[in-house]
Order: structure tokens, then C-alpha cells, then sequence
């Protein structure tokens, strides 16, 4: 028989104070009902001849009543936070229900709450269906409408506007009433819960596409849902027939066993309240225990009662006896208990946690290990929550034995490194593991390995970046079918603090990969450049910067970008390095400047011996750099030196005239010490002149005689006196071809042999050869002045002299070029050449350079 007990105050209303219209309620037939407000409220069938009226009860009992539909009313829905009262019914015979929003607060003109809505309820296929559910969102933002064939109509928008509202059709199942509706509400985030008489589902209305996540397999009948306050966290209520179940928007919640038929379930003020079928208990136990034999050490001897409750696990909820077992006196029916849920395979993450929390708290060693020892056909319980509770407790052994077992690898090396620390061992367990896991443990757990085990740790990450293979490979042939290797640059921040290790590392990387990334070389020469800054009993200096210079060697031959490892050369001051890149990449003026910069006057000198001749623009800069030293530094020796070299001569680098105007800036050098150079240079020029009068003189001689020549071929007569063909060598027969030239030949054999029939065949090769140097020296010239007056007109801060300069010598004129194609024609836009035939003028040119 069920213990009664006493909720509520029951108590008679007198019909005298409450009127006339409390009687009003005698004759009415209910169909639905609901509360808010201070108010109750029901819907009506039929009263008198009055069809879907709504009866609002108050706090005094009296009665308000209000036409709210035509023929029927068959839900009703009171907002809590609002004075606003949802209604569906049934208006026209043959049509779907409608809903109906009122304000209360409002009045129309018959004194009737304000009506600010009516919607039309269509289920999803558009057929006349029954609504059989119905609720309001408390935002006022949201309805919910349950259809007799198994689908839902969501309403978004303000409820009391007909205007700009969404409806969206939810799909449960097919061919099942929806027998229940709610809608959860925490912060900003909204579901929707429904009910079948099969399912428990919810919808996540923050997706744009509501989607369906079923909580159970279980429903209710119609009126047997509710949604439970903050005393519950809200949770949803469904009153099932074997027992109440709760839920969450996303997971079921705890159950309550309570049998019988369920008709309707409420939630008010904190308490559930439940209406359901008796079926009729017999007032007296038909047996009972008296008392019990204590005997033995098996919990469920020593308390037979117990043995009554492992028949429960699966049906009750194991929470209700687990709550029996809470005191610290009952822990060991507790651990009976849990067990036998872990061997019924019931048992989750928090039933494991609290059996082992037992076994710890008992010290009961043994039953621990079986517990854990549990072949893994077998296994019952969830094994990182194992692992976790066992290393809090302090059982690290149990924990690591349990990780070991079933591979759980980051559990594993967790603990062995933060709570056992045994780092060797760690590495070893890590030594064992496929490739891809190894990887992702050193990258984990490397900082703290190589901090206590260096070495080991370095050769590993060789090891991987290599020929990894594990020490016992699970599967031989696959491991060694193929090997991966890891991208050594994803280790280097591993050796953070430990620079040596890191630089046999990175040694390792280079010698055994031919194409190593560049941040390698550039790492390990930064780390070579630390030592040399800051030297140990390792390594010498020497021998550092050979490594140093060999790395920058193989940087330079591979192509890297040299501009990193010459920042780390400058950054550190390493000298030979900084003039070694200087030297490969070319740029003979920093090293010049380098050495200028350190006042290594022979070195400036040798390195304008070494690279003048790639670079003459070195030597009029040491030659400036000497010329603005004071004192001793400036010796003559060295600006000696630097003045002799046969490079400087052979090229005119330094014209006598720079070389007084740049030594007259020092006060200390005086004129004798280039009084050799000068002196030099003034006897080749001397030669130079000379050379060049004569020449002058030579073509003078030459002008003249071609001008009497061409005087001769305008006023005399040219006699041919050839009497053998120049191409055959036979004697000239009629008829003959003479050329001015005294070239003589067989009409056939000119026919035969000659390309061009206005050239001599004999000269024709040596007189294109002619013309080919004419214009190639023409081109070259162009070239060269226009190159030199781009330079001063860039320079010069006058552009409009240098163009009135050039245009003073002739620069701009037209020049005529004598070619193949224009020896009967004058050039375009020019003069004849005065009266004599550009084709007589063209053979006589070709003759004068041929002789």
C-alpha cells in the first residue's frame, strides 16, 4: 500500500460567496483546461446553446466567460510572464482548426479580451488533419501546433501580429499523433521537445533547419508531458506507464520507477504531480523479512537484501540505490553493487569512477587488480576514466599497467613523466610505438625528454628523421614494407634549452639528407656563430669557424638565400664569413668598403689587385679612400703601390688629371709619389699623338689620291688591258664584261658564277666583308653615344646645355649609309653627292679600304 502524504490543504468554497456565476461551472463539459495569472481557465463544449466558450475563473471565484470560437475549443495555453491567453478550436465544419491569440489586458467593443490573431494550422501535406498538441514560448516569439498524423507546425514571429511570421513543418513520424509539445528555453539557446506515444524527440531551433534528435524510443499518451522549473533545470517530464523519465535537450536524464497508467502529468510550484490508474494494493504485506543470519564475507550473504537488488539493475534506476549506499558504512554493498553493473555491461564513466574511488578507499588491492586485469573480451568498464580515477588516487602502477594494456599511449607517458617521472622509460615505451605515434609523443613530450635524457632523446629524433623503426613493431612485414621519415625542422624548438644537443641534431640532418631545409643550415650556423661569441673547452675557435665557413660553403653551393646567414655573420662580427659571402655573391665594393671601414689599408690594396679587374670602379675608390686619410696613414708606399698596377695603365682607370685632383685633397702626400705614374702616363699619351698625327698624315695621302683618281674617272678614259677571264683563266673571247676594278670575264662564266649582276664576282665577298665592319662600327658608335648622352643627361643639372652641345657637333645630322639597295639612288631627303655616281663613289671606297 502507498504511504499518503499531505501536499495540500484541501477546503470547501460555499456557493454564497461566490455568486451566481460560480454556478455557471455546474453544467459546463470541459475539454481543456490551463493556469497563469491569478487565474484558472477552461474551455467548453457546450453550454446551453452557446458552442467553444472560455470560462476565466479568478482569485475571488468568480467567473468570467467569453465567446472564443464557433463550434468547439480543444486547447488552451495562459503565458506565466504575459497576460496573454492562446487558444485552438474549430470555427467552420470541414476546415483545419485555427488559432486564436488574446490579450487580456485589452478590451474590444463588446468588453471581450482584444483578439490580435488568428492563424490558420495546415500539417505538412496541406490534408485536413486534428491538432492534438499545442504550447506558447514564453519569449512570445514561438508557437508550436502537434497534428494527428504526426508532423509539427512552428510558428516564428510575434504571436499576438498576424503580419510578418515564418511557419516551418517539423517531421516526427509518420502516421503517430504528436501527444505532447514544450519548449526549453536557457539563455539564448531554444529547443522544442515532442512527444509520440513511441518517441521522445527535440529540435534545435537555433539552426536554420530545425533538425530532429530522438532521446528515446519510449512516449506517452496525450497530456502526460510537462516541463519541470529550475528545481529540475528544466528538464522535460514524460509519464510513462513502467516510469517517469527526464530529459535533456540533447541526452535522457535520471528515471523514476512508478508503474501504473498514466492520464496526466503537472508540474507546479517544484512538485510533480501525476495522475494515473490504481490498481488496487492489498492493505497487508503478504511476507516480509524478520531478520537475516549473518555469516560469511560475500556482501550479498552477509545482507540478503542486498541480493534483492541486483535483479533491479536494467530496470531501476541505478541512482536510487546507489543513494542507499552513500554512507561511508555501506561502502562495501555500494562496491557489490557497482560491480555487478560492470558485469552486466550497464555501467557508464561515472559508475566506473565511483566503483574504483571504492576499491581505493578500501585498499582492497586484489579486487583492483582483477578488476583491471579484465581480458578485453570482457571488459565492462571504461578505460581512460579507469586510468584517471587509479592516478588520482595515487595507484600510478595500475594506471600505467592499464594504458600499457590497451594502448593508450598519451595516458602512458603522461603519467610516467609528470608523476613518476621515469623518463628513460618513457623514451623506451616511445622507442616501441609505430611511427606516427612516436612522432606525435616527441613533439608532445620532447621539451622535458631531452632536459633529463639528452642523448637517448637526440638519437630517437634522428632516428626519425631517418630509418625509424620501431623496437617491436606490431606487425613486422607492414614496418618494414616502408619507412617515413619527419620533417626535422618541426623538432628544432625541442631543444630549446639544450644548444649542443641541438647542434649534433642538425649535423645529423645535414650529413644524411641532400636536400635539407634551409632553415637547418641557417639554424646550426646561428648556434656555430653563439659558440665563437661565447667559446667553451668544446670546440676551439679554429675549428668553429672552419665548421662555420664550410656550412656557409654548402649554403652558397645549394643556392640557398644567403641574405639570413649574412645578417647572422654581421650579427655576430664573423669576419671571414661576412667577407666570404661578400666573395660569392659578388659584391667586391662592400668587401672594399669592409676593409676600409676596419682601416686595413693592405687589405683595401689587395683586394683591388684581386678584383679590379671585374670591377675597375675599385680602384679610383681606394684611391679616394687614401686621398682623404691624414697622417701616417697615408703613406706613400701604399698610394704607390696602388698607382703601379699595369691593370690601371691598361685601362685608363685613372687619368693623371683624377689622380692630381683627388691627392691635392691631402696635405700630406706630395706630388713625387706619383711622379712615376705621371710621368708614365704622359710619354703613352705622347706616343699615343704621335702615333695619331702620323696616321693622320697617312690618310691625308690617301684623300688626296682617291680625289685625283675620281678627278681622273670624271675627265679621262679608263683603258681595260686584262686579257684572260678572272674566273676561268682562259683567254678573253667577245663578248666580255671589264669592271673598274681590272676585273675581266667570259659573259658565260659571269652568268654562271656571279650573285649580283652590277658587282664583280672577284671583289664581291671582300667588299660585303667591307660594308658588314662600316655598319657594325656605325651601330657600335650609336650605341656608345647614346648611352654617354643618357648618362650626362641624367647627371647634369642643365639637361638643355647638353642637348645644345651635342646638337653643336653634329650628333642629330642625318648620316648616309652606302648599302646594296641604295647605289643608283640618292639617300632620302638628301643632296646628290656633287655631280659624281654613287655607284662609281661606292666602288672607289671599297677599293681605298681594300688597299
Amino acid at each position: 500500500q502507498w504511504r499518503r502524504f499531505t501536499f495540500f490543504n484541501k477546503q470547501s468554497i460555499p456557493a454564497t460567496t461566490s455568486g451566481r456565476s460560480w454556478e455557471t461551472l455546474r453544467n459546463i463539459e470541459i475539454t481543456c483546461s490551463t493556469c497563469g495569472r491569478g487565474s484558472l481557465i477552461f474551455g467548453d463544449i457546450l453550454c446551453s446553446r452557446f458552442h467553444g466558450l472560455v470560462h476565466i475563473v479568478n482569485h475571488n471565484f468568480q467567473v468570467s466567460t467569453f465567446k472564443a470560437f464557433e463550434i468547439t475549443l480543444l486547447h488552451l495555453f495562459q503565458l506565466k510572464l504575459h497576460n496573454v491567453l492562446a487558444a485552438v478550436g474549430i470555427d467552420e465544419t470541414g476546415i483545419n482548426p485555427v488559432i486564436k491569440v488574446w490579450n487580456m489586458d485589452k478590451r474590444d467593443k463588446n468588453g471581450n479580451p482584444f483578439c490580435g490573431r488568428v492563424q490558420s494550422t495546415i500539417p505538412a501535406n496541406n490534408q485536413p488533419s486534428m491538432v492534438t498538441s499545442f504550447c506558447v514560448h514564453e519569449n512570445q516569439a514561438l508557437m508550436a501546433v502537434g497534428f494527428a498524423m504526426g508532423s509539427v507546425a512552428l510558428y516564428k514571429g510575434d504571436i499576438a501580429k498576424d503580419s510578418q511570421n515564418k511557419t516551418i513543418h517539423l517531421s516526427i513520424e509518420s502516421d503517430a499523433r504528436i501527444t505532447g509539445l514544450s519548449f526549453h528555453g536557457v539563455g539564448k539557446s531554444s529547443h522544442l521537445f515532442a512527444t509520440t506515444e513511441d518517441l521522445v524527440v527535440s529540435f534545435n531551433l537555433q539552426d536554420k533547419v530545425p533538425k530532429k534528435n530522438i532521446l528515446d524510443h519510449r512516449g506517452c499518451q496525450v497530456l502526460c508531458s510537462t516541463l519541470s522549473d529550475t528545481a529540475m533545470d528544466h528538464q522535460f517530464i514524460v509519464a510513462s506507464t513502467d516510469a517517469v523519465y527526464a530529459y535533456q535537450p540533447d541526452a535522457r536524464g535520471p528515471a523514476f520507477a512508478f508503474e501504473g497508467e498514466k492520464w496526466m502529468a503537472k508540474w507546479f510550484n517544484g512538485y510533480l504531480v501525476v495522475v494515473y490508474k490504481d490498481k488496487g494494493r492489498s492493505s497487508v504485506p503478504s511476507s516480509r523479512w524478520v531478520g537475516w543470519k549473518v555469516g560469511g564475507s560475500n556482501p550479498a550473504r552477509l545482507f540478503p537484501w542486498l541480493s534483492l537488488m541486483i535483479p533491479t539493475i536494467g530496470r531501476l534506476e541505478p541512482s536510487y540505490i546507489i543513494r542507499k549506499f552513500l554512507d561511508a558504512q555501506q561502502i562495501r554493498n555500494l562496491t557489490f553493487y557497482l560491480q555487478a553493473m560492470h558485469e552486466r555491461g550497464l555501467a557508464n564513466e561515472d559508475h566506473t569512477t565511483l566503483l574504483l574511488n571504492c576499491f581505493t578507499k578500501l585498499k582492497d588491492v586484489d579486487n583492483l587488480n582483477k578488476f583491471i586485469m579484465t581480458p578485453e573480451t570482457e571488459l565492462h568498464f571504461d578505460v581512460e576514466t579507469a586510468i584517471r580515477v587509479c592516478r588520482q588516487a595515487g595507484y600510478y602502477e595500475h594506471a600505467l599497467q592499464l594504458a600499457e594494456k590497451h594502448h593508450k599511449h598519451k595516458w602512458y607517458l603522461k603519467i610516467q613523466l609528470e608523476d613518476t617521472h621515469q623518463h628513460r622509460k618513457a623514451l623506451a615505451y616511445i622507442r616501441q610505438l609505430p611511427f606516427n605515434e612516436a612522432e606525435n609523443s616527441v613533439k608532445r613530450y620532447g621539451k622535458a625528454l631531452v632536459t633529463h635524457v639528452p642523448e637517448e632523446t637526440t638519437d630517437l629524433l634522428k632516428l626519425l628523421c631517418t630509418d625509424y623503426q620501431p623496437s617491436k613493431p606490431t606487425n613486422p612485414q607492414l614496418s618494414t614494407r616502408s619507412v617515413s621519415k619527419s620533417n626535422g625542422v618541426d623538432f628544432i624548438h625541442i631543444f630549446v634549452n639544450s644548444p649542443d644537443m641541438l647542434v649534433k641534431f642538425l649535423e645529423h640532418l645535414i650529413k644524411v639528407q641532400d636536400n635539407a631545409p634551409e632553415t637547418v643550415y641557417n639554424t646550426l650556423l646561428e648556434l656555430y656563430l653563439q659558440k665563437l661569441a661565447n667559446p667553451n673547452e668544446i670546440k676551439s675557435n679554429s675549428e668553429l669557424e672552419s665548421l662555420a665557413l664550410n656550412l656557409l660553403k654548402e649554403i652558397s653551393v645549394k643556392r640557398y638565400d644567403t641574405d639570413q646567414a649574412l645578417l647572422l655573420c654581421q650579427m655576430n662580427d664573423f669576419r671571414p664569413g661576412i667577407l666570404f659571402l661578400y666573395q660569392a655573391c659578388k659584391l667586391y665594393q662592400q668587401i672594399l668598403r669592409y676593409h676600409m671601414d676596419h682601416e686595413a689599408h693592405g687589405l683595401v690594396v689587395d683586394t683591388c689587385r684581386r678584383y679590379g679587374g671585374e670591377d675597375g670602379a675599385l680602384w679610383q675608390q681606394a684611391l679616394t679612400y687614401f686621398a682623404k686619410q691624414q697622417g701616417h696613414h697615408a703613406t706613400n708606399e701604399t698610394i704607390g703601390s696602388l698607382t703601379s698596377h699595369p691593370h690601371i695603365e691598361k685601362h685608363n682607370l685613372l687619368p693623371p688629371l683624377l689622380v692630381v685632383q683627388l691627392l691635392s685633397k691631402n696635405s700630406t702626400v706630395t706630388l713625387g709619389v706619383v711622379r712615376d705614374y705621371i710621368l708614365r702616363r704622359i710619354r703613352q699619351e705622347s706616343d699615343e699623338i704621335e702615333n695619331c698625327e702620323k696616321s693622320i698624315a697617312d690618310y691625308q695621302v690617301e684623300t688626296q689620291e682617291m680625289k685625283n683618281k675620281i678627278e681622273q674617272l670624271k675627265t679621262g678614259a679608263t683603258i681595260f688591258q686584262e686579257t684572260r677571264c678572272s674566273l676561268c683563266s682562259f683567254e678573253l673571247e667577245l663578248p666580255t664584261l671589264h669592271f673598274l676594278c681590272q676585273h675581266a670575264f667570259h659573259v658565260h662564266c659571269f652568268e654562271s658564277y656571279a650573285d649580283n649582276e652590277s658587282e664583280c664576282p672577284v671583289c664581291l665577298p671582300k667588299n660585303q666583308k667591307i660594308l658588314e665592319n662600316l655598319r657594325e662600327q656605325e651601330q657600335v658608335g650609336i650605341m656608345a653615344l647614346h648611352e654617354q648622352f643618357n648618362n650626362q643627361l641624367k647627371r647634369s643639372s642643365d639637361g638643355f646645355s647638353i642637348i645644345a652641345d651635342y646638337f653643336s657637333k653634329g650628333v642629330f645630322n642625318k648620316v648616309t649609309l652606302l648599302t646594296d639597295g641604295d647605289s643608283s639612288k640618292p639617300p632620302i631627303g638628301g643632296p646628290r653627292s656633287h655631280g659624281i655616281d654613287p655607284g662609281l663613289q661606292k666602288e672607289l671606297l671599297m677599293m681605298q679600304q681594300a688597299n
